[in-house]
């Protein structure tokens, strides 16, 4: 129990980034450190991994027989604070523990947890790469941030209301950013910064200089994750909350953006998937023509137009693709393709 009670205090001074080290306690954190098993360096706290698990063994036990004990008369404010110090253990040991979180909400209404301070401890665990994958912990976070800012009730929690502040919108693009370098692909890191541009654009619609900088960071993102679709389609949305913009050598648009990256990446599919959410018709054109002589794009090319032809948009004509297709066995597996839409 006594390292439950320890790293439950480094987790209650709300690092940085946490960190699980693989391997055994000696590799990271010799004996002669005040920390040890743990190792906190300037605000960063490194957990052993083979310490947290063992420290989450115990801290479930005693969890579950705290829960039973105070199950009828509801917890005594000595057994609701052990509860805080048991379920931060368990959180950050398994991030997707439902009834651990749900039973944080209740300290949090119980007034036992400020709820300030756990938007603190959730962006602690949301700095460690096992945690940002998990759903539940961003639903967790928005729910925060409707209490902290007194949302309404009957206002979902899987939206963020355009009545909180800007700059705590931009501490949430912050957190979303760290979570999305952390985990690649980060669906729900992404869905969730998708939330905060969405409540920032309604809070200011003459597209400030921020909204401009979150879609410039984007795209270079984007360039230097080339397989990150979720950031593709976030892009993709957020240009729409940009209207009247003129495309500029300064300000791409999607269109152009994924143009330029499938002609030096063609074989990357997720660049395709970008492709039906950003290109015009006559850009689709241009773009397909430009890459008659690269086979690596053909296949993909054929998954396109079958995409536009079997979606009901409208089609490039089957003569301009000859020269892109410029092979018998493709063109017919097209044709045998598209005659099903």
């Amino acid at each position: 129990m006594e390292q439950v009670q320890s790293l439950a205090d480094f987790l209650g001074k709300h690092p940085r980034t946490i960190e699980i080290l693989p391997g055994e306690i000696d590799l990271w954190v010799p004996e002669s450190i005040s920390a040890h098993p743990f190792l906190f360096a300037e605000g960063n706290l490194g957990v052993p991994q083979k310490v947290l698990y063992k420290a989450y063994m115990v801290a479930i036990r005693a969890y579950l027989n705290l829960r039973n004990e105070s199950r009828k008369a509801g917890p005594s404010l000595q057994q609701s604070n052990l509860l805080d110090r048991l379920t931060r253990v368990i959180l950050l040991a398994n991030p997707s523990h439902q009834t651990a979180l749900n039973s944080r909400k209740k300290l949090i209404e119980n007034s036992v947890v400020d709820p300030c301070w756990e938007l603190n401890f959730s962006g602690s665990l949301l700095s460690c790469r096992e945690c940002t994958k998990e759903s539940i912990l961003w639903h967790h976070r928005r729910w925060l941030l409707h209490v902290i800012h007194e949302v309404p009730a009957t206002v979902g929690t899987d939206t963020i209301p355009e009545t909180i502040p800007p700059n705590a919108l931009e501490a949430e693009f912050a957190c979303a950013s760290v979570a999305c370098h952390l985990y690649p692909r980060n669906y729900h890191a992404w869905t969730h910064r998708r939330f905060c541009a969405e409540a920032l654009q309604l809070k200011v619609p003459s597209n400030p200089v921020v909204l401009v900088e979150e879609y410039q960071k984007t795209l270079k993102w984007i360039e230097s994750h080339i397989s990150d679709y979720s950031a593709m389609n976030y892009a993709t949305n957020f240009q729409k909350m940009l209207p009247g913009r003129e495309p500029t050598q300064e300000l791409l648009s999607t269109e152009e953006h994924v143009t330029s990256l499938l002609r030096a990446f063609p074989d990357h599919e997720s660049l395709w998937m970008y492709l039906r959410g950003s290109v015009t018709l006559e850009g689709e054109k241009e773009l397909l023509a430009s890459m008659k002589t690269l086979p690596s794009a053909r296949k993909f090319a054929l998954r396109h137009m079958v995409w536009r032809k079997i979606s009901g948009g409208e089609e490039v004509p089957l003569g301009s693709l000859r020269d892109v297709l410029a092979c018998d066995s493709s063109l017919e597996e097209f044709e045998q393709l598209v005659s099903l839409g």
